[in-house]
C-alpha cells in the first residue's frame, strides 16, 4: 500500500478524490459475470423466475456492510486493511415453487483463494503502474520542476512558478497556459533526460494536461488487471420447507480468467466445479447421501462500452458434465453432458438480465431461465460527500 501512496504523492496529480472513489470506479467496470462469481458490494437476485425452482437471493461481504456504516473504510488506508473481508462472500436466499410458495432457505459462504482483479491492493497493478513510461516519465518531471523552481532568488517569482507548477500537477491548468519559463524548461527537461513518451506527448498536444494524462494512463493499466485470475470455493446449503434440516449442500469452485482484451470486447474462460450432496429419496426418511459432481468450462463474451469500458452486453456459452455416484433412479443417465448460452443485458447502470437457455442433446430438451440481477454499492452518494 505505501507503493501506492508513493505514486500518489509523486505525480500529484492522482487527487484524494480520485483514490476515495477507487473502490466505486473498479467496481463498474467489472463484468457481469464477474459480479455473479464474487460481489464486492451488494447483489439482489431473482433467479429462474419462469422455471418451477424459484430463488430470490441476497448477497453481500463483511466490508461492504462495513462501510455502509462508516464511509471512511472507503479510503485507501483502511480499504487496504480489510481486503480480506472483500474477498470473503456471505449470501441468503429464499426458495419458491411453481405457485410462489416459501420452498426453503438457503445461505452460503464464498472465499476468493486467489484474486488478482482487485487493483486497489494488487502488488502487480503498482509494478505496472510503476513501470509504465508515461508515469515514470511524469514523476521525474514533477521532481525536477521542484528542484528547478526552488532555485529561483526572488521570492514572487519562485511563489508565482510554484504556484503554477501546483495547479499544472493538479490538471487546473494546461501545458499552453503555463508561465513561458516553465514552458520551456518541462521540454528542456524532456529532452535532456530523455523523456520520449512525454516529449511526444507534449508535441502531439499543447493543451497538454497533466492530470488528464496521468488519470487516462492510470485508467488503461487498471483495465488490463480486469483479465488477471480470481478463483473463488464456496459452500451453500438447503434447507427443508417443514424445518430446519439440511435437504442440500454444494461445495464449489469458480475460476474466471481473461484470456483476450480489446477496446470493445473481452473474452473471459469460466471453469465450474461442483460436488453435490443431496437428499436420495429411494431411502426412507431424509439423509444426504445422493452425491452428484459436476464440470462446467466455458467462455464469456463481454462487449463494453467504448467510451465508459462498462459491459453492456455478454454471452456465455458453456458445456456442462454431471456424474451422479450410487443409486440411480428410474431412466436416470450415470453420466450427462449439457450444452449452455446465457445471455446478459444490462438495462440500467448495475441492472441485469440474464437469460440461460441450456440444451440436452441426448434427450433433445431445452430449457430457458429468466434471471434479474440488481448489482449496487448503496454508498455512491456517502462517497462523494467524502470529498466535500
Amino acid at each position: 500500500m505505501k507503493r501506492i501512496l508513493l505514486i500518489f504523492t509523486c505525480l500529484s496529480i492522482l487527487t484524494v478524490t480520485y483514490s476515495q472513489k477507487l473502490p466505486l470506479s473498479a467496481d463498474s467496470l467489472a463484468t457481469g459475470n464477474y459480479k455473479d462469481v464474487l460481489g464486492s458490494f451488494f447483489q439482489l437476485a431473482f433467479d429462474k423466475f419462469t422455471g418451477t425452482e424459484k430463488e430470490i437471493r441476497f448477497t453481500s461481504n463483511p466490508f461492504a456492510v462495513m462501510a455502509k456504516l462508516d464511509t471512511g473504510l472507503l479510503r485507501d488506508t483502511n480499504y487496504c486493511k480489510y481486503r480480506h473481508l472483500r474477498d470473503l462472500n456471505f449470501s441468503f436466499s429464499a426458495k419458491l415453487d411453481s405457485s410462489y410458495k416459501f420452498n426453503g432457505f438457503s445461505s452460503g459462504l464464498k472465499y476468493a483463494l486467489v484474486n488478482r482483479r482487485d487493483e486497489t491492493v494488487s502488488r502487480v497493478f503498482v509494478q505496472d503502474v510503476l513501470r509504465d513510461s508515461t508515469i515514470t516519465d511524469l514523476i521525474k518531471l514533477n521532481s525536477e520542476l521542484d528542484r528547478y523552481i526552488s532555485a529561483f532568488d526572488n521570492d514572487s517569482v519562485l511563489h508565482k512558478l510554484r504556484d503554477q507548477k501546483t495547479d499544472f500537477s493538479k490538471g487546473k491548468i494546461n501545458f499552453d497556459k503555463l508561465d513561458p519559463r516553465l514552458r520551456d524548461q518541462i521540454l528542456k527537461l524532456a529532452k535532456d533526460s530523455n523523456l520520449v513518451r512525454l516529449t511526444s506527448i507534449i508535441k502531439a498536444d499543447p493543451k497538454f494536461n497533466i492530470n488528464k494524462t496521468a488519470a487516462e494512463t492510470f485508467s488503461e493499466i487498471k483495465e488490463k488487471i480486469n483479465n488477471k485470475l480470481l478463483w473463488t470455493v464456496g459452500i451453500t446449503d438447503t434447507t427443508y420447507k417443514d424445518q430446519f434440516m439440511f435437504s442440500n449442500i454444494v461445495l464449489s469452485s469458480d475460476l474466471v480468467k481473461g484470456i483476450d482484451d480489446m477496446k470493445c470486447k473481452d473474452i473471459e474462460l469460466n471453469l465450474k466445479a461442483a460436488m453435490q450432496f443431496a437428499d436420495d429419496t429411494l431411502n426412507t426418511g431424509r439423509d444426504l447421501k445422493r452425491s452428484t459432481f459436476s464440470f462446467e468450462p466455458g467462455f464469456n463474451f463481454v462487449f463494453k462500452n467504448k467510451n465508459t469500458l462498462n459491459s453492456i452486453f455478454e454471452f456465455k456459452l458453456s458445456g456442462s458434465y454431471y456424474h451422479t455416484f450410487g443409486a440411480l433412479y428410474k431412466n436416470e443417465e450415470r453420466d450427462r453432458l449439457v450444452l449452455n448460452g446465457t445471455l446478459r443485458f444490462r438495462i440500467y447502470n448495475d441492472i441485469w438480465v440474464p437469460l440461460e437457455i441450456k440444451y440436452d442433446p441426448d434427450k433433445g430438451n431445452v430449457f430457458g431461465f429468466l434471471n434479474v440481477r440488481a448489482n449496487f454499492t448503496a454508498l455512491g452518494k456517502m462517497a462523494r460527500n467524502l470529498t466535500n
